[in-house]
């Protein structure tokens, strides 16, 4: 098995020197192929952040209400993979700033976990909901159009499945990632049922990591925690907000 080449999303909102903090720490822990900042905060910060960058001016980014307001990763992935389709890369992992790196090989597990299960996307917390009182599909349930887009494309003989994963800790296949990028999102939906949901449905292979889930939640974490973590087997954690103050 070979190594893939790794682009590093970054997804941060947070000061420039926040930014450049957070790239040289996952930049020194895992040494990624290459890593593309995708910042959706001030617009004035924009020019002291380091390195390959892409501002995302879009409101469904910037959300308050994330799961009513359905926010969007769309377009941070949109751009994030245009601006690096030059570049012999592999795999894409999508991070975001409060998540935090543990181990250094990372790329190789994932690879591996990736290889084992024929996953074109390995996400945290994967689950089908369609059909449940999950939060996020019921709020969907609201919205058929979307469900009627998805019978559009969908190649599977279920086209009801609905997968909900967490936005953070995502890892792609570059031929995956850029299909679900190019089929867009005309109908609105959350982020953490759209993209599994859109890479299902286009007929590549979503699994979890399931093994990894404690680690990877939306419960604050302190950083006093994170040495039990990694002795416990932990890859990444989140969300350690604060951590590049």
């Amino acid at each position: 098995m070979s190594d893939a080449k790794i682009a590093l999303v970054l997804l941060s909102h947070e000061r420039a020197e926040r930014v450049n903090r957070m790239v040289d720490r996952w930049r020194s822990i895992t040494r990624p192929y290459l890593i593309v900042v995708a910042f959706g905060g001030d617009a004035s910060e924009f020019e002291s952040i380091k390195g390959r960058k892409v501002f995302v001016d879009d409101s469904r980014l910037r959300t308050t209400d994330h799961q009513r307001e359905r926010q969007s990763y769309t377009e941070v992935l949109r751009k994030s993979v245009q601006s690096i389709a030059d570049d012999d890369w592999d795999a894409l992992y999508l991070a975001e700033f409060d998540m935090l790196p543990i181990v250094s090989d990372l790329w190789k597990r994932l690879e591996q976990r990736a290889e084992a299960e024929n996953a074109d996307l390995l996400g945290h917390r994967v689950w089908r909901v369609d059909g449940t009182f999950h939060p996020h599909y019921s709020n969907l349930a609201t919205a058929p159009e979307w469900f009627e887009w998805i019978r559009t494309f969908s190649i599977r003989e279920e086209s009801a499945v609905v997968l909900s994963c967490m936005g953070c800790g995502q890892r792609w296949r570059r031929e995956a990632i850029q299909a679900v990028v190019d089929i867009g999102e005309p109908v609105r939906a959350y982020l953490e049922l759209h993209l599994p949901t859109a890479a299902h449905h286009l007929g590549y292979r979503v699994r979890g990591l399931s093994d990894q889930d404690q680690f990877v939640s939306s419960d604050q974490l302190a950083t006093s925690a994170i040495p039990s973590m990694k002795q416990n087997g932990a890859w990444v954690v989140h969300p350690v907000k604060g951590e590049w103050a």
